[in-house]
Order: structure tokens, then sequence, then C-alpha cells
């Protein structure tokens, strides 16, 4: 299995109510999936709105049949909400953390960095 990052953000579908002169709404992820295993190899980023296009996308992500991401992906209400899907390709094996979504004039901005490595030497013991 190919380590790379994914982060999937669930956020809150909405018609856009930013214009040009004013600044966009941050909007607050209803969940974040993240993590360092994917079987899709490339830098991607989609934005699912049905059930189908998400399940393709698990099916894809796990590497797995029709049936199985039929029967484990998660389940969406997509009149509500919107999937947001980063994978990050070969690079970065901890996953990212989603910093800000926002709702900005034809298109919605997704910010967020590397998780760092784990490095257990910046760790303090509690005295």
């Amino acid at each position: 299995m190919i380590r790379l990052y994914i982060a999937i953000a669930c956020v809150t579908v909405a018609a856009s109510t930013a214009t040009g002169a004013e600044p966009g709404k941050v909007i607050k992820p209803a969940i974040v999936l993240t993590g360092g295993e994917s079987e899709i190899g490339a830098e991607t980023f989609r934005r699912c709105a049905s059930q189908e296009e998400f399940q393709e996308l698990w099916k894809k992500h796990l590497g797995v049949t029709e049936l199985s991401a039929l029967m484990f992906c998660p389940k969406v209400d997509f009149d509500a909400y919107m999937v947001i899907a980063i994978f990050g390709g070969k690079g970065n094996k901890l996953g990212i953390v989603v910093e800000s979504v926002t709702d900005e004039p034809n298109r919605l901005r997704v910010c967020g960095t590397s998780n760092p490595p784990f490095n257990p030497s910046a760790m303090r013991s509690a005295e």
C-alpha cells in the first residue's frame, strides 16, 4: 500500500454569500478524516456532491471492490454537506491538518499543513 496523506473534510453546503468586495465566510468542517495510507498515488483534489461520487473515490482510495466500497464508505447527507478530499501523493506520510475552510467568490478555499513528523526528543517529561 502506498503511504501518503489524505484529508477528507465534510463541510456544510450553502450558496456562496461572498462577493468580490467582502471577505469570505469561514466554514467549520463537520468532520475531518486524515491519515497516511491510500491507494491514490497522485496528488488529487476532489469535491464530491453525491454518495455515488464519494463511493467511487472511496473505492479508489482503499483499493477495494465495488461491494466493499458500498459497505464501508461513510454515509453523508449530501443535501446538507459536501465532501472535499485532498490526497497529497507520495510525499507526506502522516496526514494533514485542515486549518481553515473559507467560502470565497467562485470558490471554496481549503487551507492546511502537513502533520509534522513525530519527534520524541521534543517532548518533555512531566516532573
